[in-house]
């Protein structure tokens, strides 16, 4: 079965994506990069990269009206004022200025939309234990994994192996 995999073009979610090719064969793996105007573009070309490396399709999705719409809140907007924080830096009861309001619920439903057009199973986000923003918790996936079970017809599963203890 094929399985999509949100792939940034960071570290993580590259390694992710070699895995998924070892596991399941290149045939059976489909990237998704997402545009959301960020200031850090050169992660979209390393996600190029790989998926030329892989030889695995590249499929980049314009959502930069979300760097818009969160210009004035989230420094990882290219248009933001506002500087991307030391991450040593940010108390663990703050919201950091990184977080990008439902960037990742956006992501997530159009790569769900994705898999189920191609397919595919499960989803894949390479989400850290220690990750700070909300929608890249474990609970985060787990919900909405149960809103995913709604469809009736092809539920996609969301796989977040590196959030798990």
């Amino acid at each position: 079965m094929k399985k999509v995999i949100s792939l940034s073009g960071g570290l993580d979610s590259t390694v992710m994506t070699y895995w998924l090719v070892d596991q399941y064969g290149a045939e059976n793996v489909l990237p998704v990069t997402f545009f959301y105007g960020q200031k850090n573009v050169v992660e979209i070309k390393s996600a190029r990269v790989t998926c030329d490396k892989l030889e695995i399709p590249y499929k980049c999705i314009d959502i930069s009206f979300l760097g818009d719409l969160c210009k004035d809140v989230s420094s990882l907007s290219s248009t933001s004022t506002i500087d991307v924080p030391d991450a040593n830096t940010i108390p663990k009861h703050l919201i950091p200025s990184t977080y990008i309001p439902y960037r990742n619920l956006i992501m997530l439903s159009i790569s769900m939309a994705y898999a189920e057009s191609h397919g595919a199973d499960e989803v894949y986000i390479s989400s850290q234990l220690t990750d700070i923003h909300w929608d890249s918790q474990i609970n985060f996936v787990d919900a909405l994994n149960k809103v995913s079970l709604l469809n009736i017809t092809k539920p996609i599963k969301i796989e977040a192996p590196f959030a798990i203890y």
